[in-house]
């Protein structure tokens, strides 16, 4: 076998390893949180059992991703080891922390389906390496029935995302919203990170916070990226987003103004995990070329970050903002579509 490319698979699908295995109880824990219902509240209760279900069937389905990755391991003569994913550990965090916050529990099953999303989307991401590096192991070396096993995994983590997107779109989540409270009239607690979360302003000014900290954090992160990569597509691709970052922090801080608020971040874990393992994988790199990796660096943070502005807006519409607030989210939002078609258009094979 090519031994860097298969260095490269093996170090990947440890990762993944890593991330499927310790899926299994943080799913368990996700689904004791969804099931927390103090309130005696039908539209919470229907909302909840839903979202409480999808979970528990994604914790089964990852128990069967677990066995399709030791068969991987099998085929290519290594034993099944994990190799730890610090995306995932952030995860864990900003979860923790909302549970820290949050005082109303009808407010519960809307963040959790949020992060349900974005926990696909971490998975999503770190899957599309290890099929490109499987697709050049079986093209180099006739190794069998490597990437069958994680395009099997891959065709059920989209599935997965594809239920939660139905039941974010549901009656049952548009009930939830219609019947949560809004109180804009007192923000002076909010403005600050931190703060108790009571109704759906609290939730929109607390996400508002955290897309602040991500978008300072990607303008960075991106400018580091493009300098670099050994790819000129991607060089420049990562070139052109540096500017964008810029654009969506001064929309952001119209949004802060319009609900009367200073700009304040509020850091996100989960995009701290995102760049700790970049620098993780370029430590085991060994001076090889990290494009593959940035690649998926790039699509997992504009990937949450999208999730972000998606919630953000629904919130808006639902707590009935002015168009100050929405028009700036929307056109932010409208651009990470176009950051993510543009970086799923280069094709990972290609930097391998």
């Amino acid at each position: 076998m090519t031994g860097t490319t298969l260095d490269a698979f093996t170090i990947e699908l440890q990762r993944l390893y890593y991330l499927e295995r310790e899926l299994v109880s943080d799913l368990d824990t996700l689904t004791s949180d969804v099931s927390i219902d103090t309130l005696d509240d039908f539209q919470v209760t229907g909302c909840r059992k839903q979202l409480q279900d999808r979970v528990e069937r994604h914790r089964d389905e990852t128990e069967s991703h677990i066995e399709h990755l030791e068969e991987v391991f099998d085929a290519i003569d290594e034993e099944p080891n994990a190799r730890h994913a610090p995306e995932l550990d952030g995860w864990i965090a900003d979860k923790e922390q909302f549970n820290n916050v949050i005082l109303n529990d009808k407010l519960r099953p809307l963040y959790y389906l949020d992060a349900a999303k974005k926990l696909e989307e971490i998975e999503r991401s770190a899957y599309e390496p290890v099929r490109a590096l499987a697709t050049r192991l079986e093209n180099e070396d006739e190794i069998e029935g490597v990437v069958d096993s994680i395009e099997h995994n891959i065709e059920e983590e989209r599935e997965m995302l594809d239920d939660l997107e139905s039941l974010a779109d549901s009656e049952a989540v548009g009930t939830l919203l219609e019947t949560s409270p809004v109180d804009s009239t007192n923000r002076s607690s909010l403005d600050r990170s931190g703060t108790n979360i009571e109704t759906l302003d609290d939730v929109f000014v607390c996400q508002l916070q955290n897309l602040y900290y991500i978008e300072s954090t990607l303008t960075d992160l991106f400018e580091e990226m493009a300098v670099a990569t050994d790819t000129d597509e991607l060089g420049e691709t990562f070139d052109e987003q540096r500017d964008p970052p810029q654009n969506q922090i001064d929309r952001l801080e119209q949004v802060f103004e319009a609900v009367d608020l200073r700009p304040t971040d509020s850091r996100n874990h989960t995009l701290d995990g995102i760049v700790e393992s970049r620098q993780d994988r370029l430590e085991s790199t060994s001076g090889g070329s990290s494009d593959l990796f940035d690649l998926e660096t790039a699509l997992a943070a504009e990937r949450i970050e999208k999730r972000c502005y998606e919630e953000l807006l629904a919130l808006a519409d639902r707590i009935g903002y002015s168009d100050g607030v929405v028009v700036p989210l929307t056109a932010n939002r409208d651009e990470e579509r176009a950051t993510i078609q543009t970086l799923e258009g280069i094709a990972p094979e290609d930097l391998v």
